[in-house]
């Protein structure tokens, strides 16, 4: 698989996200900026002091509200059913 570079796929994430809200706005925020980057979220079976590398992970992205600050995240995969990720 090759690599998904996050600056080629920007303008589709925006366009993807913009839709995505217009379906499920989010109440009280006056815009958005996006993370420049993917992020991944780990996924756990326990919860310890030990410090885990590797294993299972959400590809995702996300936003910033302008109004509140509050991070919104999207996982990839729904935006972009069709990724090979």
């Amino acid at each position: 698989m090759n690599p998904i570079k996050f600056t080629e796929i920007k303008d589709k994430i925006q366009e993807a996200l913009q839709e995505k809200l217009k379906e499920t706005p989010i109440p009280n925020e006056k815009g958005f900026a996006l993370i420049e980057g993917f992020m991944r979220l780990p996924i756990y079976a326990e919860i310890s002091n030990n410090l885990i590398i590797g294993g299972p992970n959400v590809p995702i992205v996300g936003i910033v509200g302008n109004t509140s600050g509050r991070l919104y995240t999207f996982a990839l995969k729904v935006i972009f059913p069709d990724i090979q990720i």
